[in-house]
């Protein structure tokens, strides 16, 4: 094993409050356990954006809070210019404030991956997740 690197990381105190409650309920170890493993998953999860070329369906999921100013129009803008590679969209209200976009894709992953990036760059956006069917 070549060893380890130390970083420095900043994070805002509810955040931090909330995931030291989570690594505890699980008996993490560690907090520097947990976050190797957070890292790992989110190289897992975002290793599709660099690799996949050419056709592919599947879906893009978007967590977001409703009451972050024009979020809603800002999102409708973004679904309307990528209308070729959209073939439906499904919104869940998770809870008074918090929406679950669903949206269904299909063509060139490029185009697939451009949509997820504009959907991540969004002010309020909380989360996005691709789910590749190839």
């Amino acid at each position: 094993m070549g060893g380890v690197t130390r970083v420095g990381v900043s994070f805002p105190p509810e955040l931090l409050k909330e995931f030291d409650e989570i690594i505890s309920a699980m008996k993490y170890p560690s907090r520097s356990k947990a976050i190797h493993d957070a890292v790992r998953e989110f190289i897992r999860n975002h290793r599709w954006m660099i690799r996949q070329k050419g056709e592919a369906a599947g879906a893009i999921l978007a967590t977001y809070d409703h009451e972050v100013h024009g979020i809603t129009d800002e999102l409708t803008d973004i679904e309307h210019s990528f209308i070729d590679i959209i073939s439906a969209s499904l919104h869940i209200h998770l809870d008074p404030k918090h929406c679950l976009e669903i949206i269904a894709v299909r063509g060139d992953w490029e185009r697939i991956k451009s949509l997820a990036q504009s959907l991540q760059r969004l002010r309020g956006v909380l989360n996005v997740q691709v789910v590749s069917s190839y």
